[in-house]
C-alpha cells in the first residue's frame, strides 16, 4: 500500500544521498549528501553526480570519458 505523507521541508527538495554500510552487516548504514539543488543552486549535470559518487567509493577509479574537460 502507497500512503502519502506530507514532508516537513518545503516543496521542491531535490537531494542525492549516498549511503553506505558495512558488508554483511544488517544495521543501517551512514548517509553522504553528495548533491543538494538548494545548496547547489540548481540540478546535477550527470558527469558530476557520477564523479562525486566515485570519490566516495572508489578515489582512485578513473570514469573514462567522463574524467575528460
Amino acid at each position: 500500500m502507497l500512503v502519502p505523507v506530507a514532508a516537513p521541508e518545503p516543496a521542491g527538495r531535490f537531494r542525492i544521498w549516498l549511503i553506505t554500510k558495512p558488508q554483511e552487516s544488517k544495521e543501517q548504514g551512514d548517509g553522504t549528501l553528495v548533491w543538494d539543488r538548494k545548496i547547489e543552486d540548481g540540478f546535477p549535470d550527470p558527469k558530476v553526480v557520477k564523479q562525486r559518487i566515485r570519490d566516495h567509493v572508489a578515489p582512485g577509479m578513473s570514469l573514462g570519458h567522463s574524467d575528460r574537460k
